[in-house]
């Protein structure tokens, strides 16, 4: 017979109303699945272009810091506070590294070597923010930096000529807004 349909049962599922229906797929827990959990950190605030702060854990005082109800402060009040905080960040953080460490000569030149790292990463995190917005290369951004700054490339500069570099492409972001 042409039309009929192939299941012989009366009683479909799928048939009815949605309310009445009996649920034949397990649930979360019936199948195996549990919710661990999860943290989250925040790592930096990107605001016109520059990048401000550093990693920091969740729930903790210097994240609440960077927390607040967006559009009471202008473009520049805004840039001049997330400056501010990012330096006593920084402070801070620098005074709980003296009083933690004891002064060593290997405790020194990692922590030297750390910095570099983080000063390296920022002015990358920065120069990809130009990148963005200007569609210039990265390779071009960094030398266009040097040209400007002068100095090594980036992997044999000092901590000043990479802050210099990082400050001058602050202030290129910053003329450009």
């Amino acid at each position: 017979m042409l039309g009929r349909p192939h299941r012989e049962s009366a009683h479909d599922p799928l048939d009815g109303d949605p309310a009445t229906r009996t649920q034949t797929e397990r649930g979360g827990a019936e199948r195996g699945f549990t919710a661990l959990g999860a943290d989250a950190e925040l790592d930096q605030v990107i605001f016109d272009g520059s990048s401000f702060g550093t990693a920091t854990p969740t729930g903790s005082d210097e994240e609440a810091d960077y927390l607040g109800i967006p559009g009471l402060l202008d473009a520049e009040q805004m840039r001049a506070l997330l400056h501010r905080r990012q330096d006593e960040q920084l402070r801070k953080r620098a005074q709980l590294q003296k009083g933690a460490t004891q002064p060593a000569t290997s405790g020194a030149s990692a922590s030297v070597h750390g910095q570099l790292r983080d000063l390296r990463r920022e002015l990358h995190t920065l120069v990809s923010i130009a990148h963005h917005r200007t569609g210039k290369p990265h390779g071009w951004i960094h030398d266009e930096l040097r040209r400007r700054c002068g100095g090594p490339p980036i992997a044999a500069a000092t901590r000043a000529q990479i802050k210099a570099r990082i400050d001058a492409l602050r202030q290129l972001n910053s003329e450009r807004s």
